[in-house]
């Protein structure tokens, strides 16, 4: 073979591999151009299936949901408007049935006084002409022979007694009824005691008459300026001090005076039994310092008897104390008994600081009376 035509042949095998290498990049190329596509194109389809799903959706179906939630909001409103309206109208049905009520109270009221009134003013006509008749009667009218006057009557005079019927005898005159009250100040103030025995052991307290003595039927008695003597004693409980009258004194306009006995009570300012005071008690100091005494006396025997040395043997135990520990022992030991000591005086002397009821003079209170009362020599 010549040189010429070995160099053919590897022109030609030359050519053939760029042709297969051609061949096989072409074929890459197209491999890869194809394959994209179909990946966006298979993109595009689930994009346009998700927005096919939507389009299934009616738009009147949304409107309507949102015209049956308004419409439920609506009518929950709507019933809480009525149950509001039903409560308001319940109210306004109670208070026009008080009303009602009260008007046809006052109407009852009204025609009672009416009638009241009105026999009241036929009673007073009828006075007013019974007092005519028997005043004013005309000559020859109405009269009998002995008691007529007039033209051809004469005059005369007649006499009467004015002595107590026997239906009167038992009237009494200057007599104070049981019910009778009248306003009094306090002369004196009093510290009343609110002790358990403070009852049986009442303070003395002087009053002053400064009004008339208001009777029944809103009749007066002339009572001013006399003077009463009062015992007192206190409550804790209620803090109020009560007082019974004892005793009455009046001194007369000829210079006479007159005294007695008197049953009643006093009522303060709020028109209750009793007047109110201020509570004074003085036996809290006492009371902590014996605390704290039976406090430091308890420490004291608590420390003696903690400086000892207890042993326990078959015969029973025994407690010894060294030399140093005597001296504190007895110093632990006088502290306790001497802290007892005190907390008893303390307690005694609590014992003896009652709380008292404080009242001051110059109070304006009301005297009552529970039994009626005879003043000798007083005009009413």
């Amino acid at each position: 073979m010549t040189d010429a035509q070995i160099v053919k042949i590897k022109q030609i095998a030359l050519f053939a591999g760029l042709l297969g290498a051609l061949t096989l990049l072409i074929h890459s190329f197209l491999s890869w151009t194809v394959g994209k596509p179909n990946a966006a194109q298979d993109k595009r389809a689930v994009i346009q299936a998700i927005p096919s799903i939507t389009k299934n959706i009616d738009d009147s179906s949304i409107w309507m949901q949102r015209i049956e939630g308004k419409l439920k909001n609506s009518e929950k409103r709507n019933a809480e408007l009525e149950k509001e309206l039903e409560g308001q109208r319940v109210q306004m049905d109670a208070i026009i049935k008080g009303q009602e009520i009260l008007l046809e109270e006052m109407s009852q009221k009204l025609e009672f006084i009416s009638q009241q009134a009105a026999e009241q003013q036929e009673n007073t006509n009828q006075l007013d002409k019974n007092m005519q008749n028997h005043n004013a009667w005309p000559p020859g009218e109405n009269t009998t022979d002995e008691f007529a006057y007039g033209a051809g009557n004469p005059p005369a005079i007649f006499s009467t007694s004015l002595k107590l019927s026997e239906k009167n005898k038992n009237l009494k005159i200057n007599y104070i009824p049981a019910g009778t009250f009248v306003r009094a100040v306090i002369l004196g103030g009093v510290d009343a005691s609110a002790s358990i025995s403070s009852q049986s052991e009442p303070r003395p307290v002087l009053l002053r008459l400064v009004d008339l003595g208001v009777l029944p039927n809103h009749a007066r008695a002339n009572i001013q300026d006399c003077h009463i003597i009062a015992a007192v004693y206190g409550d804790i409980s209620s803090e109020r001090a009560y007082a019974r009258t004892e005793r009455i004194s009046c001194t007369l306009k000829n210079g006479k005076v007159f005294e007695s006995s008197l049953e009643g009570y006093i009522a303060g300012e709020d028109g209750k039994d009793g007047v109110r005071g201020k509570v004074i008690r003085r036996e809290g100091d006492l009371l902590w310092n014996s605390f704290f005494a039976g406090a430091v006396s308890g420490l004291g025997k608590g420390m003696s008897q903690g400086l000892g040395t207890t042993s326990i043997s078959p015969l029973g135990s025994t407690t010894t104390t060294t030399g140093s520990d005597v001296l504190k022992s007895g110093a632990y030991s006088g502290i306790g008994e001497g802290a007892d000591r005190l907390q008893k005086y303390f307690i005694e002397r609590a014992e003896q600081y009652q709380p008292v009821i404080q009242i001051a003079a110059g109070r304006e209170i009301t005297v009552v009376f529970t039994k009626g009362l005879t003043l000798d020599g007083i005009k009413l």
